[in-house]
């Protein structure tokens, strides 16, 4: 199953590398996001489903005039599959072009997403993941 995964989740990030967050239908309705700890902005209102997803893509693209994820390595690891991308974007109003090396650590179940971890360090999702 675990390529089955690593498959549908490369057809998720070919959208996210081209700024498209809302194609997708990988997501369990009752899908668990858990943050990065410096992400704080994004904590409150943490009950699982599509709607703590929505709201945490919107609140992440608002500071951007544009934003993707590039993916560099999709590794599975038993039900599990942690996905290391660049993220990139270009600040609203600055202009300034960021990048940053983030990690991914996505749980399934019956072929859908039932848990997405967020890491902006990918030695933590490395860890999270027990591949360290």
């Amino acid at each position: 199953m675990s390529q089955e995964n690593v498959e549908a989740l490369k057809d998720v990030y070919a959208h996210w590398e081209q700024g498209d967050f809302w194609t997708s239908d990988i997501f369990d309705p009752e899908v668990e996001i858990v943050w990065a700890d410096d992400m704080p902005d994004f904590r409150a209102g943490e009950e699982p489903g599509m709607a703590t997803i929505e709201a945490g893509i919107r609140n992440l693209l608002a500071a951007w005039e544009d934003f993707a994820c590039i993916p560099e390595e999709f590794l599975p690891v038993e039900d599990s599959v942690l996905v290391l991308f660049t993220a990139r974007g270009r600040g609203k109003g600055s202009q300034v072009q960021v990048e940053a090396k983030w990690a991914h650590l996505w749980t399934f179940k019956d072929g859908r997403a039932i848990r997405m971890e967020v890491f902006t360090d990918q030695g933590k999702g490395r860890e999270a993941a027990g591949l360290v």
